[in-house]
């Protein structure tokens, strides 16, 4: 860390040094009154960089990245939306059924009760007055 700093500063202060050993294509040789190491070095200045600004296949991608995000988290509520809709069918559909099914004994019940009552009713009427086929219709 402490090289890549180095290297930073000599970059910064001696340009010329730099230009020359980038022309050569060597390491930057500084004597000993030159020397990074010697000189005072500021640490409280710190390089002010300007934003870089938004290049087109950057924008690209960031667009697409922030509509794909919005399509997933969609496509999300839309699926959360119909296992909702699915449970709720479910537990109407079981309601229903219980209900059809109370109501299907109740007719039952009613339909036995109504038979029991024409049957008790037949053994309770008074024959005398009928015809003999009458009696044996009821018979």
């Amino acid at each position: 860390m402490l090289e890549a700093f180095e290297v930073f500063y000599e970059i910064q202060n001696y340009p010329h040094e730099f230009e020359r050993c980038v022309e050569r294509n060597t390491a930057p040789r500084f004597t000993s009154t030159e020397s990074p190491l010697n000189s005072r070095v500021d640490v409280d200045s710190q390089i002010e960089r300007e934003p870089r600004p938004i290049r087109r296949k950057a924008a690209k991608v960031k667009r697409e990245s922030t509509s794909n995000n919005e399509c997933a988290k969609f496509l999300e509520q839309i699926a959360l939306q119909g296992t909702m809709r699915m449970e709720k069918d479910m537990k109407i559909d079981e309601a229903d059924k219980a209900r059809d099914e109370t109501f299907s004994r109740e007719m039952e019940y009613a339909h036995i009760k109504d038979i029991y009552k024409k049957d008790r009713e037949t053994m309770v009427m008074v024959t005398n007055h009928i015809s003999h086929e009458t009696k044996t219709f009821w018979k």
